[in-house]
């Protein structure tokens, strides 16, 4: 019954004395490939990887001395074909016919380990697009892509990735273009640049031409250089531009406004208006002209006091001319963005007598910019909505800039402006284990992922941490921290539960080998003697009868008992 059940069993079990393979069970052979004659009766150390030999030799040696070692561990074998094998290996010392022996039950984790492998590569790709999810994001090698986010194949007018994969990225930028790229991406292949901006022109399938703005870097992707491009359609934003360029170059021929205020009065008239206020404000000229409408009475009320008081110091400060923005309210009563550029005039005295100004409707501009604005505070909407804590930290100063709804629970509402290593750590220093060097300076961009239990919570975090640049300029570090305390735990229950497995076959073990012991033991003394024959296969019967009764009560109540 014994043999049965380890000759069938799922894992490889073999038995060594003295280094030497005294017994291994078919799965042994499965798993390394290798024929009966090639184990029984070799040293157990020529099937282990040339790296893990030294470490499981000393495991092996100080478990015969009796001294504790780890019970259930991980290491690789080297198969028949060469391939590595990756095992979790359960030991054992029992007594094998007289002498001391290690029972070794073999089981092999090596999809487990590939199924790692790829999680942590997917992983490490979802990190990288998740910094930027709103623009356009691709990794390529020798210029072509092996992956793109929907939003980049948007700006492609692609449907899927099938219909870009096997493209030249160069060819949908413009002739001009390409030289600058296939030299930066030259110099950055060489380490002479690690990070480039630019504004291209793009032709995408449709062949329309939009402009795009391209941040492209290098980084280590599956053991080999790619280009990280992160892409934004800023047609909208060029086309922005060149609407104010024009403006400012037609003045009064176009949306350009112009204006001849008197200086020195407390309300500020207006001698001269150019009719197009007609078109750009709603209001007629001759009203001003008349002095029906004072000019300050058009400054929304917000702002006048600011205009003013700019003003006196640009008087004071005896400048030739200046420029403001602020909000004007047109005759329909709706409220305009004006860019203001005054001109002083002053008499051949030095006295000021008049002020020239060029009033410009920025309104879509300022539209614009708080579109960006707005897509700005989403961002950090998002990051809001995320369950995991998020921080942004000075990795100068350590100051907390930027912490999540969840961070603030964690540590407290009014953590910003306060160190971080107080904060998360309790700690009156930087902390020994920083990460700041891991993704600052050469390593920029990069991200560098690492686990960590917060001593303040007892929690335990995956931490994914890259520099990023702020709104100010300045370049800081920002954290994600993935709370894995449930998988720690699980993992912890597991190996409880293998600890338990190990128990239970070495009490069976035991529960089996010392009845058919006796049995065994009377037998032979019924063989050898002529007298009391019937008395000892009877005592041996009766061993026999409590093996049947432990291997009954296991599979019918899961008990070990007799």
């Amino acid at each position: 019954m014994y043999e049965a059940l380890v000759e069938k069993a799922n894992d490889g079990i073999c038995i060594l004395q003295d280094g030497i393979i005294k017994y291994a069970n078919p799965k042994v052979f499965e798993i390394g490939g290798y024929e009966k004659n090639e184990i029984i009766g070799k040293h157990f150390i020529q099937f282990i990887a040339p790296e893990e030999k030294e470490k499981v030799f000393q495991i092996y040696e100080k478990r015969m001395r009796g001294e504790k070692d780890e019970d259930i561990y991980e290491t690789a074998l080297v198969g028949k074909d060469g391939r590595r094998i990756f095992v979790q290996i359960t030991a054992a010392i029992i007594d094998y016919k007289g002498y001391p022996a290690e029972l070794v039950i073999i089981r092999d984790i090596t999809e487990k380990k590939e199924m790692e492998k790829k999680l942590k590569q997917s992983e490490e790709k979802y990190r990288i697009l998740a910094e930027n999810s709103t623009d356009g994001i691709f990794l390529a090698i020798d210029y072509k892509p092996v992956y793109a986010n929907p939003s980049f194949l948007n700006i492609l007018g692609a449907k899927s990735f099938d219909d870009i994969k096997d493209k030249n990225l160069l060819h949908f930028l413009h002739p001009e273009d390409r030289k600058k790229i296939i030299k930066d991406v030259e110099q950055a292949l060489s380490g002479k640049i690690s990070i480039k901006n630019y504004e291209l022109r793009l032709r995408r399938l449709d062949g329309k031409e939009i402009f795009v703005e391209l941040s492209l870097s290098k980084i280590i992707y599956e053991d080999k250089p790619h280009a990280l491009g992160i892409v934004r359609d800023i047609t909208e934003k060029r086309r922005l531009l060149e609407a104010l360029k024009e403006e400012r170059a037609l003045f009064i021929g176009g949306p350009v406004v112009v204006f001849k205020w008197k200086a020195g009065k407390r309300y500020i008239p207006v001698e001269y208006v150019s009719p197009n206020i007609k078109d750009v404000f709603g209001y007629k000229a001759e009203d001003f002209a008349s002095g029906k409408i004072m000019y300050d009475k058009i400054i929304h009320p917000d702002d006048l006091k600011r205009v003013l008081e700019e003003s006196a110091v640009y008087k004071k400060k005896g400048v030739t001319q200046f420029e403001q923005e602020y909000r004007i309210i047109d005759a329909k009563g709706r409220v305009r963005w004006a860019h203001d550029f005054t001109v002083v005039r002053k008499n051949a005295k030095g006295k000021i007598t008049h002020y020239h100004g060029y009033v410009v409707d920025i309104t879509k501009r300022k539209m614009a910019e708080q579109e960006l604005e707005k897509e700005r505070k989403q961002l950090l909407s998002i990051f809001e909505g995320i369950d995991e804590p998020i921080y942004v930290a000075d990795p100068e100063t350590y100051e907390i800039l930027f912490a999540n709804k969840t961070t603030k629970e964690l540590f407290g509402e009014n953590i910003i402006g306060k160190k971080c290593y107080k904060v998360f750590q309790n700690l009156d220093e930087p902390c020994s284990f920083c990460t700041n060097d891991k993704i600052l300076g050469k390593n920029y961009g990069k991200v560098y992922v690492w686990e960590f239990q917060n001593k303040i919570n007892k929690r335990w975090y995956r931490c994914i941490d890259r520099a990023i640049t702020w709104p100010d300029g300045r370049v800081v570090r920002m954290e994600i921290a993935i709370d894995i305390t449930d998988r720690i735990k699980a993992e912890e229950r597991v190996k409880e539960a293998l600890e338990k497995e190990r128990e239970f076959k070495l009490r069976t073990a035991h529960f089996f080998f010392n009845p058919l012991a006796i049995a065994k033991g009377y037998l032979q003394l019924a063989l050898d003697e002529k007298n009391g024959v019937e008395t000892k296969i009877k005592k041996a019967l009766k061993a026999i009868e409590r093996v049947e009764k432990v291997v009954k009560n296991v599979t019918q109540r899961g008990e070990i008992i007799e």
